[in-house]
């Protein structure tokens, strides 16, 4: 698994909401999507699970730690304490998150962990958001990234076809991006976030009006 070590080595989904993010928060989002996609590449290779646990230990102590000399041999790290500083700890949760996800055995469990985790950070970046709308659009996210590493999802948000994702303010319209193209991925049914001719016109359009 090619290691995410900038910008360009996130998926195309994840640059594209970029796109969209104000510079007041775009460091804290791309260092965001940048962990999680670093986290989500260890827990996906297949490897022994012990393997996988003392790799994903390294970073839980790199992020708690108040300094870490690791930091500047990473450039995954070196972006995560450029943009939260000393708040780097509250990333620990997207690694518990994903190992739940690689090693847990009740996937409806890894599943409301790596939500919860997403919407906890997502919150730190717009704390002026409410959190019920955060937590749903992380949801329909999370189980979109399940269904996509090919875990069996749980079904997070059951009225997927009929409910609407609440509004978002704007500091968080990379969040609405990624959850609208996950939104679509699972009526789509393969996980794929960008897997129709129109997902780049559905993604510009909640790029910009944020739905």
């Amino acid at each position: 698994m090619h290691e995410i070590s900038s910008f360009h080595d996130l998926g195309a989904a994840e640059r594209l909401a970029l796109v969209y993010a104000s510079g007041a928060v775009k460091a804290c989002f791309m260092a965001l999507l940048m962990v999680d996609a670093h986290l989500r590449g260890i827990a996906v290779v297949p490897r022994e699970a012990m393997l996988t646990q003392v790799r994903l230990a390294w970073w839980r102590e790199a992020l708690s730690s108040p300094s870490s000399p690791a930091t500047n041999a990473h450039p995954v790290l070196r972006a995560a304490v450029s943009a939260f500083g000393e708040r780097k700890s509250i990333l620990v949760a997207l690694v518990d998150a994903w190992e739940a996800v690689a090693v847990g055995e009740e996937r409806g469990d890894a599943l409301t962990a790596l939500a919860s985790a997403r919407a906890a950070l997502c919150s730190a970046i717009a704390p002026a958001a409410r959190r019920e709308a955060v937590q749903a659009h992380c949801a329909v996210w999370s189980e979109a990234s399940a269904l996509q590493i090919g875990k069996n999802a749980r079904n997070a948000h059951p009225n997927l076809k009929a409910t609407r994702l609440p509004s978002l303010p704007r500091e968080l319209r990379p969040l609405a991006v990624l959850a609208g193209l996950a939104r679509r991925s699972l009526l789509r049914g393969d996980g794929e976030f960008l897997g129709d001719r129109l997902s780049p016109l559905a993604a510009i359009r909640l790029g910009i009006f944020g739905r």
